[in-house]
């Protein structure tokens, strides 16, 4: 929700300055709408074949690269419309790789490497602090967009952005394994889904 918000927040601005019509605006938001309705119908269909936590990361590492694009990154790339158009389909596209697994292997986590007992109350838990996130990225987003867009212009807003989300992919590399972070040794969540294993209840 904070990419979703930084985007919306600022992006009609660099749409009005390539000559966009104010009216046509609304054309070029329902492309990286379009690439989300495709991505999580994708990944719906393959959530319980790969690990959960891999597909996340091919969402956070598609996401970087989408909002290089979408800047462009004035480093990289001249300031053309297509490539923020491309920029706004591979938002899209790896939005639903992002957040679609996430809630899932989350309590696969919560199940599998933590031994938490999966009942009604941990699903509540799991809603509030689902919504809440959501918030405080619906909140920030448009916050650090509004901000970064006045001091350092779109294209160089976008390309930090995408420096931090890339940071973010490597870190999250490291500590994605259950291995590193719980109590299942030698196992993926893969293979655990795939196998059916019981939890650890040590």
């Amino acid at each position: 929700m904070f990419c979703f918000g930084f985007l919306t927040t600022t992006t009609e601005f660099q749409l009005l300055d390539y000559g966009v019509k104010r009216s046509e605006v609304g054309y070029w938001y329902s492309i990286w709408t379009s690439g989300y309705l495709i991505s999580c119908t994708i990944v719906a269909r393959i959530n319980d074949k790969f690990s959960k936590s891999r597909l996340m990361i091919v969402g956070i590492f598609g996401m970087s690269l989408a909002f290089i694009f979408l800047g462009p990154c004035p480093i990289i790339f001249p300031e053309i419309l297509g490539l923020t158009g491309m920029g706004l389909a591979l938002v899209g596209l790896s939005a639903g790789f992002l957040y679609v697994p996430t809630v899932p292997h989350i309590m696969e986590s919560l199940q599998f490497c933590y031994c938490v007992e999966i009942d009604d109350r941990v699903h509540d838990a799991m809603s509030a602090l689902t919504n809440i996130s959501l918030c405080l990225g619906e909140i920030l987003g448009p916050i650090s967009s509004s901000v970064l867009y006045d001091q350092i212009g779109y294209g160089y807003a976008t390309s930090l952005v995408a420096c931090l989300l890339f940071t973010y992919g490597v870190a999250y590399i490291f500590i994605s394994d259950p291995i590193k972070y719980g109590q299942v040794d030698n196992v993926s969540m893969l293979q655990l889904n795939k196998e059916g294993l019981a939890p650890n209840k040590h």
